[in-house]
């Protein structure tokens, strides 16, 4: 069918000959006409190929507290053909630090990626964490052959398929991440051809241990001159 951003254009171009309404006899070779030649040209309006582009966002755990790794999942959805300058920017709550060298291409199917180190994005320059904490996950050119991930490719539709790009952030001990909170990342993309797709988010909410103290005396009823011995319990528990 082509890939997304070309342009399908069908022109006709018709030529004949024919003698005029007074051909006169054909017998005799001085009454005979010459045939006149004719042309005629047209063309249809041009098609463009519209491709898809959609993005999922998912996180492995819900809830989360200090210290924890998560892993992001971003599943990019796109149509059969080359896809040229893909460029996904994922921005990261504050406080959330991303784990140098752990974005990579997984479940990828049948799609091929131009100059892209699929086990690590970054060794190959696709992703570089920039300035506000966004992740920036640019590829030059993919190509979907279609009927990649389990699905039927057909001659008369362009196919969807998809694959993942995944990578972990550490919760940190940072003042602005506080229990209770919902952290939650966001991120856009954009390709030649395709429709933009943004503001696919995921949250997660911050749960922080607190401090349960009780405290116990082995006596409540002492006489004049009885020890009284008193314990303090320091306990971390997770709120309810």
């Amino acid at each position: 069918p082509g890939d997304p951003q070309d342009i399908i254009t069908n022109d006709v171009d018709i030529d004949w000959s024919s003698q005029d309404d007074n051909p006169g006899d054909p017998e005799n070779e001085d009454e005979r006409d010459e045939d006149d030649d004719y042309t005629a040209t047209d063309d249809a309006d041009d098609v463009p190929i519209v491709g898809s582009l959609d993005v999922e966002k998912t996180v492995d755990n819900a809830t989360a507290t200090i210290g924890d790794i998560l892993t992001y999942t971003l599943t990019v959805n796109v149509s059969e053909g080359t896809i040229t300058n893909l460029d996904i920017d994922d921005t990261l709550p504050t406080g959330f630090i991303y784990q140098a060298n752990s974005a990579v291409i997984v479940n990828n199917g049948d799609i091929t990626f131009a100059g892209v180190n699929l086990a690590d994005l970054e060794a190959s320059g696709n992703a570089v964490l920039g300035a506000g904490n966004v992740l920036a996950i640019d590829i030059a050119s993919l190509l979907n052959p279609g009927g990649s991930n389990g699905t039927a490719n057909t001659a008369d539709n362009l196919d969807v398929d998809s694959f993942q790009i995944q990578y972990q952030v550490l919760v940190s001990n940072n003042a602005v991440i506080n229990n209770g909170d919902t952290e939650t990342n966001s991120a856009d993309a954009d390709a030649d051809g395709v429709p933009p797709d943004n503001d696919n988010v995921a949250d997660v909410d911050i749960i922080e241990p607190e401090l349960n103290i009780t405290k116990i005396a082995t006596d409540d009823t002492p006489h004049y001159g009885d020890i009284v011995t008193y314990t303090v319990r320091v306990e971390h528990v997770l709120p309810p």
